[in-house]
């Protein structure tokens, strides 16, 4: 993801600080002046780089897409196989510790919880990424581990709801309440092993 390199270029510079601005002040309010300025340029460099605000976003979307659902083994085509609760609670906490701890990760979902309201693009983009993806994700997971006998003879989508529900909400406390991290990923490893002691049969 162009963004996120040590070096950046005055393209990647421009997405980082839109990707400020849209975080926080949300995507309508921000204007393209702010956005280069914020980076001591002017406002028409952008269009040097982009063919307008939506470009910009469309950009982020495209670049942030690609690189979080390969970090998270996300989308149709992801195979996970889990044979156990100790590789699960190994995959959980990485993906957690990784969409918590990543700073664009971060800005991403807080650009999504702004703008979800105000643009049903976003808003669906927001369901996708908050709820879709991670269900859809763990429901092959328990699929594939119900099928080897390695977790209760439950229905895997009710399970995924049970598993990442809880997950979930302790990353949005955390978007809120940054200072509570910590809490937060012990709250979510306790939850996790409880949900192993629970549903798994080794």
């Amino acid at each position: 993801m162009d963004v996120i390199k040590s070096e950046l270029s005055t393209k990647d510079k421009l997405l980082n600080s839109a990707l400020n601005f849209f975080s926080t002040k949300g995507y309508d309010a921000t204007t393209v002046d702010e956005i280069a300025e914020a980076i001591g340029m002017k406002g028409p460099i952008i269009y040097n780089y982009f063919s307008g605000k939506e470009d910009i976003l469309n950009v982020l979307n495209h670049a942030f897409t690609a690189e979080y659902e390969s970090n998270m083994r996300l989308g149709k085509n992801a195979l996970v196989w889990i044979h156990n609760g100790a590789e699960l609670k190994e995959f959980t906490m990485h993906q957690v510790n990784y969409t918590i701890n990543d700073e664009h990760v971060t800005k991403y979902r807080r650009l999504g919880f702004i703008n979800q309201f105000r643009n049903e693009e976003m808003a669906q983009t927001a369901t996708q990424f908050q709820f879709d993806n991670i269900v859809n994700l763990f429901e092959r997971v328990f699929s594939y581990m119900k099928q080897n006998d390695a977790i209760g003879d439950v229905d895997p989508r009710l399970l995924s709801l049970e598993y990442t529900s809880p997950t979930s909400l302790l990353i949005q406390l955390v978007d809120r309440e940054p200072k509570r991290k910590d809490e937060a990923i012990q709250l979510i490893e306790k939850h996790v092993d409880f949900f192993i002691a629970t549903h798994c049969k080794k």
